[in-house]
């Protein structure tokens, strides 16, 4: 810099990838990406009810974080295309978040590792992640509100007004919702057309990660065995299905 090199492109690029290459840039993905996609210090994260979930474990909220740190930094290590944040076919985990997500695949040990053909487990890409999914959950159940609103600002950038004063909210547990789905609720919820007008960009978007619960594993139905409702009609009036539904929109 002294010397003034690093205005050549050549020798920029050069340092760049000294930079890369050293173990301090897993920096990067625990600052940049974390604070831009919301899972910075998740390892910390105290948004889950503990006595609902005590699966959710120290280890596993530990093994979380270090899954979404890892799959950044192959990204930039790896000189992956960008488009793999979203699209990506492999993880991160060790054994005991393999156990959690329900991986069948023999993983052994506290060691982080690659995992190819995560989509077979209904994992891979940053949608897919534990730390995203629980960070955009409410303590005692999922939220297709917190969801949808992560997806419009950390993903498309389009973040919706604040809610007006007297916009209300649905109960904190689903256990009060009075036999009803979160999707029956929040279609109440929007009768108020003060309501109405962000909730139809934002549910839309949340409902397709419903199939996820609070601790990012994968379910078929609700607790009281009521089926899960994971699609809508988007803004743009296109209708999405899913998870594989929302991916192939953002492929788009």
């Amino acid at each position: 810099a002294a010397a003034g090199r690093l205005s050549q492109p050549a020798e920029m690029e050069r340092q760049v990838k000294r930079m890369l290459a050293d173990p301090k840039a897993r920096r990067l993905s625990t600052e940049f990406f974390g604070q831009w996609l919301g899972f910075y210090k998740f390892d910390q994260h105290r948004g889950i009810d503990r006595q609902r979930f005590p699966e959710f474990t120290d280890e596993v909220k530990s093994a979380m974080y270090d899954e979404a740190v890892s799959f950044f930094e192959h990204i930039v290590r790896q000189n992956r295309p960008l488009r793999e944040v979203f699209f990506a076919d492999y993880t991160f985990a060790n054994a005991a978040l393999a156990k959690h997500y329900g991986i069948t695949r023999k993983i052994e040990g506290t060691q982080t590792g690659k995992i190819d053909g995560a989509t077979e487990f209904q994992r891979g890409g940053l949608l897919r992640l534990g730390a995203m999914l629980a960070t955009t959950s409410a303590p005692l159940r999922t939220s297709p509100v917190k969801r949808g609103d992560w997806v419009l600002k950390r993903v498309l950038g389009t973040p919706t007004a604040p809610p007006p004063a007297d916009a209300g909210s649905i109960p904190a547990d689903d256990k009060q919702f009075a036999r009803q789905t979160i999707f029956e609720r929040l279609e109440q919820h929007k009768r108020n057309p003060t309501c109405a007008a962000c909730h139809t960009r934002i549910d839309p978007l949340g409902f397709p990660l419903e199939h996820y619960d609070p601790v990012g594993r994968w379910r078929q139905s609700y607790s009281d065995g009521k089926p899960i409702r994971d699609g809508g009609t988007l803004f743009d009036k296109t209708e999405v299905s899913g998870i594989d539904g929302l991916v192939a929109y953002l492929q788009k």
